[in-house]
């Protein structure tokens, strides 16, 4: 019985780990949002619509133009969301270092106790 307890927990470990890491999380948003677009093309009718304008262009072949822009615009919305989550990452490590900088200019490293630039500045705020 132990066993089976120990097993579960290892597994439920290894599905907490799985949905942490960066890859899968923007794995699911990506089909997430391409399956929300696949549903939106169904019930709207758009691929009918848009086939019968193909063939009834058939000399202007379009179909290639539409294919290209197609892939482009999904690489350059991939490309968008991984390149706000990096931006939010690193506003947030930047915001992390300006505090602990300040913390550090304002207290001994060694110690942690308030320094002299402390006193002044408490000082200076007292009425």
């Amino acid at each position: 019985m132990q066993d089976r307890k120990s097993l579960f927990l290892r597994r439920g470990s290894a599905v907490r780990t799985l949905w942490s890491r960066r890859d899968v999380k923007e794995a699911i948003v990506i089909f997430g949002a391409a399956l929300i677009g696949f549903i939106v093309v169904v019930q709207t009718q758009l691929y009918e619509a848009l086939d019968a304008y193909l063939i009834s262009h058939d000399d202007w072949h379009l179909d290639d133009v539409l294919l290209v822009s197609a892939i482009t615009s999904i690489a350059l919305v991939i490309y968008g969301y991984r390149r706000f989550r990096d931006l939010s990452n690193e506003m947030r490590a930047r915001s992390r270092a300006e505090i602990e900088a300040q913390r550090l200019a304002r207290h001994d490293p060694l110690t942690g106790l308030p320094n002299r630039r402390f006193f002044g500045q408490s000082l200076e705020g007292a009425p």
